[in-house]
């Protein structure tokens, strides 16, 4: 059992806490871990980019570890003690619990809970339903033109002159899409930009060349979603 009693906080999303949340089904591939979950008013995809572990268990098997996060205030909340990555770290062996950078998430839904453990805030999004705006044409066009928009506008490594590496940022555009889709603000989309810079590429911060980014992703959004 965890030494530590458990604190968590909830990660604010464009999907509102029910009472009614549960766990439709999750994805685990190279290119990272995904839940769906659905509501009676909503459906969403969270994504986990990078995963180091993970577990699923009934609610009632997660008790211990579910301290301060129910349904009614949200589904998805941020561990920052005394949940299962403290839990494991009793373990000699277990080195992934114990760097700085490993941070923990609970998914929560009303029969079915998931513990993980990654390196960065998971992106939270509509779940494309079929015959929905988002299906085809409109979320084709809104990848492209986000696509386009980190290539010739961001370029952080400066490589917008070199048509062979047109699809250098293209791992970016689900989380930039994601961002957009689940709500967020220029400003988040900008941090985002920042944070992908600073974490993955070593860069320091450009708030001008971001903000820029981030507005005309958003005006992009706009203009495709509208």
């Amino acid at each position: 059992m965890s030494s530590a009693a458990q604190k968590c906080h909830v990660v604010q999303t464009s999907f509102p806490p029910d009472d009614d949340t549960d766990m439709e089904s999750l994805r685990f591939t190279p290119d990272g871990l995904s839940f769906t979950m659905v509501s009676s008013r909503w459906r969403a995809k969270v994504v986990f980019a990078q995963t180091y572990g993970f577990r699923v268990l009934d609610e009632l098997d997660m008790a211990e570890h579910l301290s301060g996060c129910c349904l009614a205030d949200g589904w998805l909340f941020e561990v920052a003690c005394g949940g299962w990555k403290d839990f494991e770290c009793t373990r000699p062996s277990f080195t992934t619990g114990r760097l700085s950078w490993v941070r923990e998430y609970l998914v929560i839904g009303r029969d079915k809970c998931a513990s993980v453990l990654t390196k960065e805030e998971p992106v939270v999004q509509a779940e494309v339903l079929s015959g929905s705006f988002f299906e085809s044409d409109a979320l084709s066009e809104l990848n492209n033109r986000i696509s386009e928009v980190l290539f010739y506008q961001w370029d952080p490594i400066g490589v917008s002159d070199m048509l062979n590496a047109r699809d250098e940022y293209d791992i970016y555009v689900p989380l930039v899409v994601g961002k957009l889709t689940g709500g967020a603000t220029q400003q988040e989309v900008a941090a985002l930009l920042d944070q992908i810079a600073s974490e993955r590429m070593g860069l320091l911060a450009d708030p001008a060349r971001t903000g820029r980014t981030a507005a005309l992703a958003c005006e992009w959004f706009e203009r495709v979603c509208s």
